[in-house]
């Protein structure tokens, strides 16, 4: 039980929170205020062109070959739309997400300013955590997926329908809009189910309700497919889910500690504070909390299931935990000596010891793209224009490039890391395909990075794995130009060397 402290020692806890608050809602401000410089790379910039091919009339899949889901592109298209298709317009994306992760948190806790406060400070230090994880992570479609997954949240438990079957079709819909994000989030259509076992509501109303959201669940899906069907590339959708599963699947898979012990870095001391209070109350929480828990085992489970621990891939689970952590620290900031210890301790450490240091490093993070201005500045003397570039390269920044200048290029394969690694067959397909269409498409100018994607190996060992490749630049191309980085790269908490490039034309 949590019992009600004297008016003496509430106000003081109040106040310091709101210090609490204060400092974290500072330390937010400069990082995102240094975050607003940021170049547009990584992902986002191989989304975007996926979206500018789109727009230029080219099919998904068939003529694009991506392995990205649809709703990828559908986000992104939209944010392109309102806020801008440049660095700005993503990083007015990013904070949009940032809002709605901020405001769901808020709704989605208990009242009074003590609830309401504690909810926003773990909603900032998501937002602090995710630009701690540096450029390349802006607008990630993990981080779309707990915005959207929160929306569903806030839908199901505080909507104008929260108490109808209603706002669990709601919380299906927003289910089924983050299953054609990334299917690996697919485990949450059970969550209604699950909440009506918390109810103790009988088994054939729990089954209709059920029902209602899986129906409400597959509209996005079925809204994915007719859009497919309209450019007539449904085949060719699923070749490219082929591609993944065998090829995509398997690169820079990691070990079920590696990604258990990284799900919530660099949080894990604040996980075990809220374990400690979650003991202390004998493991009781409310039912909200548990629906909220079992988001976030959804959110772990996605984790697990892509295998490669990459920073952006937990957030829907260190995200949920979170929220969760603090709804705690709010109820136990009032309650017995060593419950109110921990709890302060979870806060102390989040507002007076993280998150000064993320935004310092945030801070620190370099605002330059050496590898894509150099890149663009040669291919603008070289008078490179549509159709001339091909891109040897999966995410080192020459489709980044290609974007930045709205460049088509000249075959639709965006990526060569799998004719490198995955099964040796489908490494064989994939070199054969690529080939072709680079042989079909004779590019003025093929760039071959060193980037190290996944488990590719860096130029020029890559190439050479290639034997027909190689011998393919070697009769029909001259190296034109070439460049090397001349120091490492600070875009986060490592620093890092940028690739180099080499550019081949053709005889």
């Amino acid at each position: 039980m949590i019992e009600k402290p004297v008016s003496g020692v509430f106000s003081t806890v109040d106040r310091l929170l709101l210090i609490a608050l204060a400092a974290i809602a500072g330390c937010t401000f400069a990082a995102v205020a240094s975050a607003s410089h940021w170049p547009l790379v990584g992902d986002a910039s191989l989304l975007r062109y996926v979206v500018f091919l789109l727009k230029s009339g080219y099919a998904p899949y068939s003529q694009i070959i991506d392995i990205n889901l649809p709703g990828s592109y559908f986000l992104e298209a939209a944010a392109m739309h309102v806020l801008g298709s440049g660095a700005i317009g993503l990083r007015l994306y990013d904070g949009a997400l940032s809002v709605v992760i901020c405001a769901c948190a808020v709704i989605l806790s208990k009242h009074g300013f003590r609830a309401r406060a504690c909810a926003l400070v773990g909603a900032l230090l998501i937002v602090l955590i995710h630009l701690r994880d540096g450029v390349v992570q802006a607008g990630q479609r993990d981080y779309a997926i707990l915005a959207v997954v929160l929306l569903g949240y806030v839908l199901l438990l505080r909507g104008p329908f929260a108490t109808r079957p209603a706002g669990s079709w709601l919380f299906g819909l927003m289910v089924g809009c983050a299953v054609t994000i990334k299917p690996t989030i697919l485990l949450l259509v059970l969550l209604p189910l699950y909440a009506s076992f918390l109810r103790h509501q009988q088994a054939r109303d729990a089954a209709k309700r059920f029902s209602g959201v899986f129906v409400a669940s597959l509209l996005p899906i079925a809204g994915m497919f007719f859009w497919l069907h309209t450019w007539h590339a449904i085949p060719a959708f699923f070749s490219a889910m082929q591609i993944a599963r065998r090829s995509h699947s398997g690169l820079a898979h990691k070990t079920p500690s590696f990604l258990l012990a990284h799900s919530i870095q660099p949080a894990t001391l604040l996980l075990l504070l809220g374990i400690g209070l979650l003991a202390l109350r004998q493991f009781k929480v409310d039912d909200e909390s548990k629906l909220l828990l079992f988001g976030a085992a959804a959110g772990l489970g996605s984790f697990i299931l892509q295998g490669k621990g990459f920073p952006y891939q937990r957030y829907p689970f260190l995200g949920l935990i979170v929220v969760v952590i603090f709804g705690l620290v709010a109820d136990e900031l009032g309650s017995q000596p060593l419950n109110r210890v921990l709890a302060a301790a979870a806060l102390a450490l989040s507002c007076f010891w993280w998150v000064p240091r993320f935004a310092l490093e945030v801070s620190r993070y370099d605002r330059v793209e050496p590898f894509q201005d150099s890149l663009a500045h040669t291919l603008a003397a070289l008078h490179a224009g549509p159709g001339d570039v091909q891109c040897l390269d999966t995410v080192g920044g020459c489709v980044n490039v290609l974007y930045d200048q709205h460049l088509v290029q000249s075959t639709g394969y965006l990526y060569d890391c799998y004719a490198y690694a995955g099964p040796a067959d489908a490494r064989t397909t994939y070199r054969q395909s690529l080939l072709s269409a680079v042989e079909a498409a004779r590019p003025r100018y093929i760039v071959l990075t060193s980037e190290f994607s996944l488990d590719s190996q860096g130029w020029p060992q890559r190439i050479n794995e290639w034997a027909a490749m190689r011998e393919y630049l070697g009769k029909n191309y001259v190296l034109k130009a070439s460049w090397q980085p001349a120091q490492a790269l600070h875009w986060w908490h490592q620093p890092e060397t940028p690739p180099s490039f080499e550019i081949f034309g053709r005889k």
